[in-house]
């Protein structure tokens, strides 16, 4: 199974060399707080830490969320979707999926699903998100 450091992760998420030391820190700030795991939690002292391919795709979603100046809250809720295996159903391989990130006019209350498919808008919701994951799921 390959897998990757967080350089190598960044240099794939990063539209530009400018993007990508940015994109290299938030990695690491993912990891520290839980939202993405490497294979080896500590690989030792001077060793890189190696992400699974399927961090990868987790740390795709994260990056066009934080592009979005989503919540870290938020994102915990979006990981908690993804670490359920939501996605990983293969039977789900040609079915649309979007994510749904919505906050009520107040913008005390953000709501995070997945819909499988279809999916309806609150009329009440001032702000909405949505994220095709499908498309941001291709490494």
């Amino acid at each position: 199974m390959r897998t990757f450091s967080a350089r190598e992760i960044a240099h794939r998420l990063a539209p530009t060399a400018e993007v990508e030391e940015s994109t290299f820190q938030r990695i690491r700030a993912w990891t520290a707080i839980g939202l993405l795991r490497p294979s080896v939690e500590y690989p030792g002292t001077g060793r890189k830490r190696e992400y699974p391919e399927s961090e990868v795709k987790k740390a795709r979603i994260l990056n066009a969320l934080a592009n979005f100046d989503v919540s870290t809250k938020t994102m915990k809720d979006v990981v908690f979707w993804l670490d359920r295996g939501t996605l990983r159903d293969d039977r789900m391989e040609e079915t649309p999926l979007y994510l749904i990130i919505s906050k009520t006019p107040t913008g005390t209350a953000v709501e995070t699903e997945v819909y499988i498919s279809g999916f309806t808008l609150t009329p009440s919701d001032d702000c909405v998100l949505i994220v095709n994951l499908k498309r941001l799921w291709i490494v």
